[in-house]
């Protein structure tokens, strides 16, 4: 078997163990893990081969540095971020990176920024014809305490934002509010939300969108040549907890078409996560396409299709079977 040395970003991640597992267990490739976090003693730390500290990607030009120092001197060959920031990041430079003869499986960084905001996500998804949320821009308190008025039931969050925070699903069939996800989602009615809530939300833009429809569905899409290789369905048992359990879904056409065209349009490659619900007639609407592959990506590896051993797949310009659904 060939030697494949990985970088992983943002080790700390729940099922981190388990992606690295699956990557470990490659009956392609003889592989070793570096991994780098924030945090000294991140949950995945034990798992690698390597383990090192980095700084915030905020600080662009140390934390490169010190990717690009940890990937010579242990001859990395692919660098695999999974984090929005550090993806973002890492596209941003990639050219400094791909200097070094190092590769990063990311898309270009014009594609990323667009799914770093999820304004600008719905528009580029409107005008390729694919469905999204209707919602409505907020870009001031003012704006928020006039248009909130006039509606009966609404969603709340953020334009960018990361791992559902400050989510707000208002209604007036609420009665008391409750918080999910560790207090980043709450849910209450309208009065609550004026007096306890509106005044806290400062980052602006946001965006008013329609109430959708529990359960919440995570998708996987892989990609290569600006071609999509494979696409997995996946229904979260818990909607608010991604990490709580999954049942694998037939993958609807019109979802299918949809993602030809997106990897297609803002040439994809590589691994990527998708958060989708319905809407009250039962139409699949995009939530938000994330800059990485899925935290639960090893939830699709255990179900038989290897996404993790793909992507060396295609770092190594490898034919990848094309497969829809599991």
């Amino acid at each position: 078997k060939k030697n494949f040395n990985i970088l992983i970003t943002c080790v700390g991640g729940e099922l981190i163990p388990q992606s690295i597992n699956f990557l470990k267990k490659s009956k392609k490739f003889n592989v070793k893990i570096i991994g780098v976090d924030l945090n000294l003693d991140p949950i995945g730390k034990n798992f690698c081969d390597y383990f090192y500290q980095v700084c915030k990607p905020l600080e662009s030009k140390k934390y490169i540095n010190q990717i690009i120092k940890i990937s010579n001197k242990h001859k990395v060959n692919l660098i695999i971020p999974t984090s929005d920031e550090e993806s973002l990041c890492l596209a941003q430079k990639k050219h400094l990176i791909e200097r070094k003869n190092l590769k990063v499986s990311c898309a270009n960084f014009s594609a990323l920024k667009i799914f770093s905001s999820k304004i600008l996500t719905y528009k580029k998804l409107n005008e390729l014809g694919v469905s999204t949320p209707d919602y409505i821009e907020i870009n001031s308190f003012k704006d928020l305490k006039k248009k909130i008025k006039k509606i009966k039931e609404v969603v709340i969050k953020p334009a960018v934002s990361r791992g559902g925070r400050d989510v707000y699903v208002v209604s007036n069939k609420i009665k008391a509010y409750r918080s999910l996800n560790n207090e980043r989602e709450m849910h209450c009615n309208i009065k609550v939300f004026n007096s306890k809530f509106s005044k806290k939300l400062k980052n602006y833009p946001l965006i008013l969108m329609e109430k959708l429809v529990p359960p919440t569905y995570d998708l996987d899409i892989l990609a290569s040549d600006d071609k999509l290789k494979k696409l997995v369905l996946r229904k979260r048992i818990v909607p608010e907890e991604p990490n709580s359990g999954h049942i694998f879904e037939k993958l609807p056409k019109n979802i299918l078409n949809d993602f030809k065209n997106i990897v297609k349009n803002l040439k994809l490659n590589w691994l990527y996560d998708c958060d989708l619900m319905r809407d009250k007639k039962g139409n699949y609407k995009i939530l938000e396409i994330n800059p990485r592959p899925s935290g639960s990506v090893a939830v699709s590896c255990a179900a038989g299709v290897n996404l993790l051993e793909d992507l060396l797949l295609i770092h190594q310009n490898k034919k990848i079977n094309i497969k829809y659904g599991i």
